[in-house]
Formats: structure tokens, C-alpha cells, sequence
């Protein structure tokens, strides 16, 4: 469970995510270039506020990684990396304790709306990567009126995702959260599948591109640090050409 980092204006007590054990990362690629449209609006008014509705969804969110955004990637060498690096979005929940009440009830409503017809993204999307991780440490941005646990609960511009094997030596969430532009920032370690991976995530209030050009280097080898943009409803035109 993260450290909860309190800004000098926020009440000393644990609240929104601080408390949170697990979290799911996803990172869909569209495979055909005529349904981002599509795909949006489907993940924007069916999916995410199904799964939102959830009492063991205590969060979710989506960003995408724009044209631009990827050009101005940092992408490592490897399988995964490629892997990463093909996706377009990146899409995240948290899931409230118990956890593993909270994620079965999830995957049940995933499956039951593959039965019911509505999974149409099923046929033209692809996650190269999916997996489960902890939340480890977390840190407050110096202009957060908030507490850590409720940075991902503020409005914002997009984050900058890093990802790094594990066994690098762990970027400081703090130093991270001071960058200008910067909201706050999470760090999580992999489960299962994802272990020896680590992911940190900073919220900022501009441009993602910008904020993560001024990232720490990591200590080791990067596998992905990318700007990533806020989805926005009904405006899904990043990808037309």
C-alpha cells in the first residue's frame, strides 16, 4: 500500500486511493485506422461507466497517446517494449478492498458483456499487454491542495507513464511530483505476469509531452516513457488522416 504524501493544505487522513492495494493496467491498440471513432465512444458510454458503476471500482480512467505523443516517446529495446509502443491508449482502474472480491465481480461484468454483444471492440483492438500491479509509493505536486490518495481525482491535462524493470533502482516519486506541471505522482510493481516491472505515473495540469520531456533519467534501462493526453468526449480526430 502507497505511503499517502499529505500537501500542507490537505487533511491528515488517508483518502480516495491511498488505500488501494491493486491496480490494472491496459494498453489497447486499434487495429483497423477507421475505428478509433468507434472505439471511443464505446469505451467513453458503455464500458467505462459500466465498470465505474461497479461498488469495487474505486476508479478509472483512460488517455491516449497521440501521434505527436508518440514521436516524442522514449521506447527501449525488446518484445515488450514493441509491444508497449504499439498501443495507442493506455487505460488504468482501481480496485477497492477486498480485492479479489472487487476483481471478480469485474472480469464477470467484462465476460457478461462479451455475451450480451457488447464487446463490438473485440474485433478490432488488441492488448499486447495487460496486467496487475501495487501501488508502492505516492507523492503530492508543491501546488496540490490535495492529499496523494486524490490526485488521480483531479482535473487534468494527461499523465507521463514510465515503465522500468524492477530491479533498476526505483525513481523518487517525490523528485518526480516537484517537476513543473506536475500534480502528483504514483509508483506501482508488478503481479504475476508483470513481475520485475515497475510503472510510475505522474498527473500533470499541461502539456504531457512537455512535463515528460523534464522527467528524471532512470537508472537502468527504459522500456516506455511516453506522454500520455486526456481522453476528451467527441473529440477522437488524433488518429484521421
Amino acid at each position: 500500500m502507497p505511503v499517502e504524501a499529505t500537501s500542507a493544505h490537505a487533511p491528515d487522513v488517508v483518502t480516495g486511493l491511498a488505500d488501494v492495494e491493486r491496480v490494472f493496467f491496459s494498453f489497447p491498440e486499434v487495429t483497423d485506422p477507421a475505428r478509433h471513432a468507434a472505439y471511443n465512444r464505446w469505451h467513453q458510454f458503455d464500458h467505462l461507466p459500466q465498470n465505474l458503476a461497479l461498488p469495487g471500482v474505486r476508479h478509472g480512467q483512460r488517455w491516449v497517446r497521440t501521434p505527436e505523443l508518440r514521436a516524442s516517446s522514449h521506447v527501449g529495446g525488446g518484445v515488450l517494449a514493441g509491444d508497449l509502443d504499439a498501443a495507442h491508449y493506455v487505460a488504468m482502474y482501481w480496485f477497492a478492498a477486498p480485492t479479489r472480491d472487487s476483481v471478480r465481480q469485474w472480469v464477470r461484468l467484462g465476460s457478461r458483456a462479451g455475451e450480451v454483444g457488447r464487446r463490438p471492440d473485440v474485433e478490432w483492438t488488441r492488448r499486447r499487454f495487460t496486467g496487475f500491479f501495487t501501488p508502492v509509493a505516492s507523492a503530492v505536486g508543491e501546488r496540490a491542495l490535495v492529499t496523494a490518495g486524490a490526485v488521480p481525482y483531479l482535473p487534468h491535462a494527461g499523465v507521463v507513464l514510465d515503465v522500468t524493470p524492477s530491479d533498476d533502482a526505483p525513481l523518487d516519486v517525490k523528485a518526480v511530483a516537484a517537476l513543473p506541471g506536475m500534480l502528483g505522482a504514483f509508483a506501482f510493481e508488478g503481479e504475476h505476469a508483470c513481475e520485475g516491472l515497475r510503472v510510475t505515473l505522474g498527473w500533470v495540469s499541461r502539456d504531457p509531452g512537455a512535463v515528460a520531456a523534464t522527467w528524471p533519467s532512470s537508472h537502468g534501462a527504459t522500456v516506455l516513457r511516453t506522454g500520455l493526453e486526456i481522453v476528451t468526449p467527441e473529440r477522437w480526430d488524433w488518429f484521421d488522416t
